[in-house]
């Protein structure tokens, strides 16, 4: 088994509840992503879901970060909410432009769609997003989580394996378990919690049993794929950073 070919990282670096337990003292926040990507190794940017970054700052990520380091990057909630993949054209190319500055660190985008995008009513609209969006992104991965129960079919999984996209795998509060079907050439794992929590400084809820049966369905699809990706957001467990950490001392990522 190939561990090497797994990243892991957290849902964004910017979060003052992490100065002290993660950050040192007297950090601020432009000092954030350097010293994060000195721990870990990847990062999924979330704030990209809100609003798309200007040039400037999209540079300076890649301009603090290390040559070995990778991002993935959330499409805006525009297209994937409000617009629910339908007539996004203009948002999506003025997206992908203003994230060009990432590559060649830029591993995959993830489009995260709403609770209320269905099968019955979307599928149509996630066909042509897949197939359409394919040509855009100009070789950069693409993953689809989907948090309505009724995409879980073969006919989702056929439209993505045939458009080589990634089925993300996610642990969250809409859909309870996932297939643990592999539909590209890379895995996505994230662990993401319910709002429940609001202060991230320390871990507040026991979520190893969780990770170890995720674990298990990774190893077990580890050499069917190029690369895995996997990522704990702050309302999963409490602090994000030690949930990655424990997550890869199960796994034997030390």
């Amino acid at each position: 088994m190939k561990r090497n070919k797994i990243r892991a990282g957290c849902t964004g670096w910017s979060y003052d509840d992490w100065i002290g337990p993660f950050y040192p003292l007297g950090s601020q926040p432009h000092d954030f992503l350097p010293f994060y990507s000195k721990v870990f190794d990847i990062v999924e940017i979330d704030t990209t879901f809100y609003s798309t970054p200007n040039s400037w700052l999209v540079n300076r990520w890649n301009e603090v970060t290390p040559d070995n380091f990778s991002f993935t990057v959330k499409i805006p909630q525009m297209i994937t909410h409000e617009r629910r993949l339908r007539a996004y054209d203009a948002e999506l190319s003025s997206f992908l432009a203003a994230i060009q500055g990432l590559r060649p660190k830029l591993k995959c985008l993830l489009a995260q769609l709403p609770p209320s995008f269905n099968y019955r009513d979307d599928f149509n609209a996630l066909e042509e997003f897949v197939k359409d969006e394919k040509a855009s992104r100009n070789g950069v991965g693409l993953a689809v989580e989907l948090r309505n129960t009724s995409f879980f079919r073969d006919e989702t999984i056929d439209l993505l394996w045939e458009n080589d996209v990634c089925l993300a795998w996610s642990v969250n509060q809409y859909t309870g378990d996932f297939p643990a079907r592999v539909t590209g050439d890379f895995l996505y794992l994230r662990f993401i919690g319910d709002r429940q929590l609001t202060k991230f400084d320390r871990i507040q809820l026991d979520r190893t049993a969780l990770l170890e049966e995720c674990w298990k369905r990774v190893s077990s699809e580890i050499n069917s794929v190029d690369e895995v990706f996997v990522f704990s957001n702050n309302h999963f467990a409490g602090f994000a950073p030690d949930t990655i950490k424990q997550f890869k001392k199960i796994a034997g990522l030390g």
